[in-house]
């Protein structure tokens, strides 16, 4: 679902308005295109920068929120759409505050540090925002944007790590990580 074209409003709170006709089609599972926040008002969300941010122009945090509580209610689970292979070219702040870029460059645009020099704060960095999508927020599910792009040896240890962490977290903490 692209929150700026699935409702009039382009915003989060009006997508709930039309979450009752999803499941009277049947629908049982919301997929939401990219949320954090990128340049300019509306745009497909694959070239974030703020991963996170709930863009501003949806509804930000809150709205989110209340968005996965709307389709909790309504049976429906949320798998969030989220994009670790790349930053998008405007806003890109990352390399001011550490080595979070590869030197080379993807078909997207700045790669990601996952595999070179003081790349394990780099992962920590995406672990990070991925469990934060859970707890914060309830998601049931992250669909990984073009894992084929991401170095292989390390995105392994990468999820196998975030995996055990939000695990054992969950189990000893009643449901709430971070």
């Amino acid at each position: 679902m692209h929150v700026g074209t699935f409702s009039r409003e382009g915003t989060l709170t009006g997508a709930i308005e039309h979450l009752d006709e999803l499941v009277e089609l049947g629908v049982d599972m919301v997929e939401v295109m990219p949320l954090n926040a990128f340049n300019g008002e509306y745009g497909w969300g694959f070239d974030g920068v703020s991963w996170f941010a709930v863009h501003e122009p949806y509804g930000g945090p809150d709205a989110f929120q209340a968005f996965v509580d709307a389709c909790h209610v309504r049976g429906l689970a949320v798998c969030l759409d989220v994009v670790y292979n790349h930053l998008g070219p405007s806003g890109n702040y990352l390399p001011e505050f550490g080595p979070y870029l590869s030197a080379a460059d993807g078909p997207w645009g700045s790669g990601l540090n996952l595999d070179g020099e003081h790349s394990g704060e780099v992962r920590r960095y995406i672990i990070d925002n991925a469990l934060r999508w859970f707890d914060e927020f309830h998601v049931d599910a992250l669909r990984l944007d073009a894992v084929h792009a991401l170095p292989t040896p390390r995105l392994c240890t990468c999820w196998s790590s975030w995996w055990w962490r939000w695990r054992r977290c969950r189990r000893t903490s009643g449901g709430r990580c971070r």
